[in-house]
This record gives C-alpha cells, sequence and structure tokens, in this order.
C-alpha cells in the first residue's frame, strides 16, 4: 500500500474514534428526524453570524428546507442568530477544523445524508445552477438520479464590489457585490487517481480575481459540493471526491469573501495559521491588506452580475444537450 495512503487511513481511524465524541447538541429539530427527500444543507460553520440571514433566505427561494450547521466555538452571535429557525439544526464541536474539515464533511455526510442528497458549503457561499429559476431544485435531483449521477461540480466565483473597504461594522448585504468575472479563471483536468467519471466538459477552476489582486494564482476554485451520499463516494479533500460520477451540468457557489472586515480577517488568519500551509493564501492578502485600507477591484474583464445564467452563456458552467432539454419543458 502507498505510505501516503496508508498514513491517511491512519489518521482517518483516529478521527472516527475521537470526533463524534466532540459533538454537541446546540438547538433545532433532531437531524436523525429529517425525512423530507430534498437536498440537506450540511455546514461547518465559525464566526459567520453576518452572512446567515441571506444564506438562509437565498436556498430557502431555491427549495431548500432542511439546514445542519456544525458550530466551531464562534466567538460571535452565529449560534443567536441560527437558534429557533424552522428546520434549521445547530450542532457544536470544539474538535479542530483545521486540517480536518474533509473528514469532518464526509462525516456529516454520511452521518446525516446516506442515501440522499447533501448540499456541502461554507457560510460564505449561495449555491445557484443553470436555469434555477425555471428548473425546480426536485427536478434538478430528479434529473441527476435518472442518470445515476451522484455529484455535481460547483464553481466557486467571487462577487465582490467596486471597492474593498476596511470597515468591519459593515452590514453584509449580497447586493452590494455585484462585480464578478470569469476570463482571469484557469482551467485543470480532474486527477485521474480520483477514479471519477467526469461529465463532458467539466474541468477544475484555478486562479480569478484573487489571482489578479493578490497573486493566488494556485487556488482551487472548484468544489464537488451536492453531492449524494453512500459508500461509493469520499471526500478526498475539501474540493474533490473519490468514486464521484460528475453530473453533465455545473453548478456555482457565489463567494462572498470580500466583506467590510476582510482586513481584519487577514490579520486574524496569519496570526492564528488557521488556515491551510500555515495561512498562505491570507499572507498573499496581507502584503496588500497592510497597505491599503482601500482597495479597488475592478479589471478589465469584470461583468456585472446579474444571474447566474450568464455563466451559462459565457461558457463558465456546463450544461449538457439533456438538461437543456428539461429547462426547455419547464419554460
Amino acid at each position: 500500500m502507498d505510505p501516503g495512503v496508508k498514513q491517511k487511513q491512519a489518521e482517518r481511524e483516529i478521527f472516527l474514534r475521537e470526533f463524534p465524541k466532540t459533538i454537541e447538541y446546540v438547538s433545532g429539530p433532531d437531524p436523525d428526524s429529517f425525512n423530507d427527500d430534498s437536498p440537506i444543507i450540511l455546514c461547518l460553520i465559525k464566526d459567520g453570524a453576518k452572512y446567515v440571514d441571506s444564506f438562509i433566505e437565498h436556498h430557502h427561494k431555491l427549495g431548500l428546507k432542511q439546514f445542519l450547521f456544525l458550530d466551531n466555538g464562534s466567538d460571535d452571535d452565529t449560534v443567536e442568530m441560527l437558534t429557533g429557525r424552522d428546520g434549521v439544526s445547530v450542532l457544536s464541536s470544539e474538535y479542530p477544523f483545521l486540517n480536518n474539515s474533509a473528514n469532518i464533511r464526509h462525516y456529516l455526510l454520511e452521518r446525516y445524508a446516506k442515501e440522499r442528497w447533501g448540499l456541502v458549503l461554507d457560510i460564505d457561499e449561495l449555491f445557484d445552477y443553470p436555469f434555477s429559476s425555471n428548473v425546480s431544485l426536485r427536478q434538478l435531483v430528479d434529473y441527476l438520479e435518472s442518470r445515476n449521477f451522484n455529484a455535481v461540480q460547483c464553481q466557486m466565483i467571487d462577487r465582490y464590489p467596486e471597492y474593498l473597504i476596511n470597515s468591519p461594522s459593515d452590514r453584509f448585504d449580497p447586493a452590494n457585490h455585484r462585480f464578478y468575472e470569469t476570463e482571469s479563471l484557469t482551467v485543470w483536468q480532474y486527477p485521474e487517481h480520483l477514479g471519477c467519471v467526469i461529465g463532458d466538459g467539466v474541468y477544475i477552476h484555478l486562479a480569478g480575481v484573487r489571482a489578479r489582486i493578490f497573486g493566488t494564482d494556485k487556488l482551487c476554485l472548484s468544489k464537488v459540493a451536492l453531492v449524494r451520499g453512500g459508500r461509493e463516494l469520499r471526500y478526498y479533500n475539501n474540493h474533490f471526491a473519490r468514486g464521484a460520477n460528475i453530473a453533465d451540468v455545473s453548478a456555482v457557489l457565489w463567494h462572498f469573501k470580500f466583506t467590510g472586515d476582510f482586513h481584519d480577517l487577514v490579520e486574524k488568519s496569519v496570526s492564528a495559521g488557521s488556515y491551510w500551509n500555515n495561512s498562505a493564501e491570507y499572507r498573499a492578502y496581507q502584503n496588500l491588506t497592510r497597505t491599503s485600507d482601500r482597495i479597488y477591484m475592478i479589471g478589465p474583464h469584470t461583468r456585472l452580475y446579474t444571474s447566474t445564467d450568464q455563466l451559462v452563456e459565457e461558457g463558465t458552467l456546463v450544461v449538457s444537450k439533456s438538461y437543456l432539454d428539461v429547462a426547455a419543458g419547464s419554460a
């Protein structure tokens, strides 16, 4: 056996022994009682209070009814913001997310979404899919199941304001993040060693606006986020999965990183080393945030956001002929 694979297995065995003992129930319905056949949102969260309202409102509009949040010791009002909402369950764990988030995501998927669809998101992401104004979430899931897909590749695209201003007290509103870009993306083939079946035209995306402004050109911006739990599929890391039959239609995760407290987040993340590779990504951000409280974000290929369907027209999201037929029949 490859030593790297053996080490991962050993680490996973330790995780499976220790992690479940750290989970505590906080509020909301017992997640084991969720019996609706629509996808359940599974979200790891820490200090995400500013996003809670827009996150739940957006996904309710798509038809998502069940939310499971795992809080990792928030210091803000995250737990209070989540408590008492219909269909929202909150658990907590002090188990370190750093270097364990893929295992935690897979545990939640296997524990609470086995043999059903789970949408695995971060709190600063809003999921959407092609022609969602006509194609219901139920129709999307039926389409995926009729073709034996168990995963949808989601492309993470940053939405940003004209200026990134250091103003931590600003209230977050997605409507203020009106711009995005796709020309700054680069593409990469899905890793062959993961043994996945990939829909035609589905690629990994890298770079984006963060590369243009901060020079972080190696960041992966693709995630297998909508997945059907089961023994065939297992998360390899936060972006890729093993054993996935990836659909011939891709989706988007609109990403809202560039908010008023971004400068503070960068300083805290670098100081704590709380992200991958000792927060190397945030060290790159710091090179600019420490020299400017007002960063101009607009570039030569910036576009004004109007709807997710723009990404289909631009070729950023993939839609097969068979999915187009579904969309046409729902118009």
